[in-house]
């Protein structure tokens, strides 16, 4: 609404909107909605601006009727991305999953060290100090493995337990593009594996990994970041220091998914390289 004056000082106020519902307040709580805003913050919004504040009967009211419309949107972005995805798979792989991510690293640490698993009169036995250093590259060393496999279950499972020999100081059967295979003067930068209980500790610890024990489950060498990048959206517009109603976590829910879908895999532009 806005009080309009003329040249000869008349005034009137002049309504933007018929209905009396004021379309600004709609566009603002639309704004309000989609950029994720608490009700907190819409309570400063407009104290700071000084503009008028809807009425907590409104705000709902408005919310009811535009959740429908988050809804329609979503049925139509997923509907879209399934149809998408799907198209970009061959018949024979559609459906296959397969996660890199597996507990080696984990279990590698608690016997490299005496923490949690021992003391110092349990060296030798629980853990070996000259496994101290193993847990990055080896899970390092697994990824590569994953990803040179070339779909290969065997030649996975092979390369994962050549991580022994290699730490022997044994490189016959490390891969041909490995420095420790073509470099004359290669020198170990970890500790050379020489205690065999040491050897059987890292030994145990992979026959026992599932990446071991089910190759074939890996071989894809699939990526989890994208349900990681997700998931930080949904956290954007679900704090999880909130607890919302089920209406605004399901259409919250929405908006992500809807943002998500929109943005996934889109071109970007950075100024560092």
């Amino acid at each position: 609404m806005t009080r309009m004056k003329c040249e000869s000082s008349h005034t009137f106020l002049w309504s933007s909107s018929k209905n009396k519902e004021y379309l600004v307040n709609d566009r603002v709580q639309h704004g309000l909605i989609c950029s994720v805003m608490l009700p907190s913050h819409y309570t400063k919004f407009v104290d700071g601006a000084g503009v008028a504040k809807r009425t907590k009967e409104k705000q709902n009211k408005f919310f009811n009727s535009y959740e429908n419309h988050i809804q329609i949107e979503y049925n139509k972005s997923t509907k879209t991305a399934l149809l998408e995805e799907s198209a970009s798979y061959n018949d024979d792989k559609f459906g296959e999953i397969d996660i890199r991510r597996c507990a080696v690293k984990i279990a590698l640490k608690k016997v490299a060290s005496g923490k949690n698993v021992g003391t110092a009169t349990s060296e030798r036995k629980t853990w070996s100090f000259q496994l101290s250093d193993k847990a990055e590259p080896v899970s390092t060393h697994i990824h590569w493995a994953i990803r040179n496999c070339i779909n290969d279950p065997e030649k996975l499972k092979l390369s994962i337990l050549n991580v022994v020999d290699h730490y022997k100081n044994r490189h016959l059967s490390c891969d041909p593009s490995s420095r420790c295979r073509y470099d004359e003067i290669y020198e170990p930068s970890r500790t050379v594996l020489t205690d065999p209980v040491a050897e059987k500790l890292l030994l145990g610890v992979l026959l026992n990994s599932n990446i071991s024990k089910y190759p074939k489950d890996y071989v894809l060498g699939k990526n989890t970041f994208y349900v990681e990048s997700f998931n930080n959206v949904i956290n954007i517009y679900q704090d999880k220091r909130i607890a919302f109603g089920d209406k605004q976590y399901n259409a919250r829910l929405n908006l992500a998914v809807c943002q998500w879908n929109e943005n996934v895999d889109r071109d970007f532009k950075s100024t560092k390289s």
